[in-house]
C-alpha cells in the first residue's frame, strides 16, 4: 500500500511537470507571435510614413512647380540612399525627363514652369516591398 501511495505521488509529480512544460511552451509561442506581430506592425507603420510623403500629391491636378520639386527632392534622397534596383523611384510622365536636371539647375526649373500647373496621375507601388515604386507627373496647364 505504502508502495502504490508512493507511486502515485511520483506519477503526478512527472504530470505536473509535464503540465508545467507544456505551459511554458505555449508561452514561449505566444510571445514570440506577438513579438512578430510587433516587428509587422511597426514595420507597416514605416512603410506608411514614407508612402505618405508622396501619396498626399496623388490625383491633385494644381501641384506648383514647388510641389514637383519637393517631390523631386524626395525620390532623388531616396534613390540615393538605395542603391538596389527593387528599391529605386522612377518619375514617369511628360513633366519631368530627367530629375538630375532638376536638382543640379533647381532655380532654373523652377522661373521656366513657374506658370505650370502639374498633376500627379497616379503612383505605383512594388508588390514585395509595398513602398513607392513609380510617380506618374503631368503637366495640366
Amino acid at each position: 500500500m505504502e508502495n502504490a501511495s508512493k507511486a502515485l505521488i511520483m506519477v503526478a509529480e512527472i504530470l505536473l511537470g509535464v503540465i508545467f512544460i507544456a505551459l511554458l511552451v505555449i508561452a514561449y509561442y505566444n510571445l514570440n507571435n506577438f513579438a512578430d506581430s510587433i516587428n509587422y506592425n511597426i514595420q507597416n507603420k514605416n512603410i506608411n510614413e514614407f508612402n505618405s510623403q508622396f501619396t498626399v500629391y496623388e490625383r491633385r491636378k494644381n501641384l506648383t512647380v514647388h510641389d514637383i520639386v519637393t517631390i523631386v527632392n524626395l525620390v532623388n534622397e531616396h534613390n540615393l540612399n538605395n542603391a538596389d534596383e527593387e528599391y529605386q523611384i522612377k518619375i514617369t510622365g511628360n513633366a519631368i525627363k530627367n530629375i538630375e536636371t532638376i536638382i543640379k539647375n533647381t532655380p532654373t526649373f523652377i522661373s521656366d514652369n513657374q506658370d505650370k500647373e502639374y498633376t500627379v496621375n497616379k503612383i505605383t507601388f512594388n508588390d514585395r516591398t509595398k513602398l513607392v515604386k513609380t510617380i506618374n507627373i503631368t503637366v495640366s496647364k
